[in-house]
């Protein structure tokens, strides 16, 4: 699996919860989950109201960022 398909099977299970009880949905991620977590958010920002982290791979998160 590659991070491209871990963030858009975490899409589509953030838009599964938005189908089912409305609006935007707080996503969160521990450890390699908070990698996951912030990524999502930033390119799916129309479904997600918050993100919250915790123990977060911050540093390793950068790399995967697009520019």
């Amino acid at each position: 699996m590659t991070v491209e398909q871990f963030i858009a099977d975490l899409d589509e299970l953030v838009q599964a919860v938005c189908e089912r009880v409305g609006g935007k949905q707080v996503v969160f991620g521990h450890s390699w989950g908070s990698a996951l977590g912030v990524l999502d958010a930033a390119r799916f920002a129309e479904k997600v109201s918050a993100y919250v982290g915790s123990g977060q791979l911050a540093k390793s998160a950068a790399r995967w960022v697009s520019t």
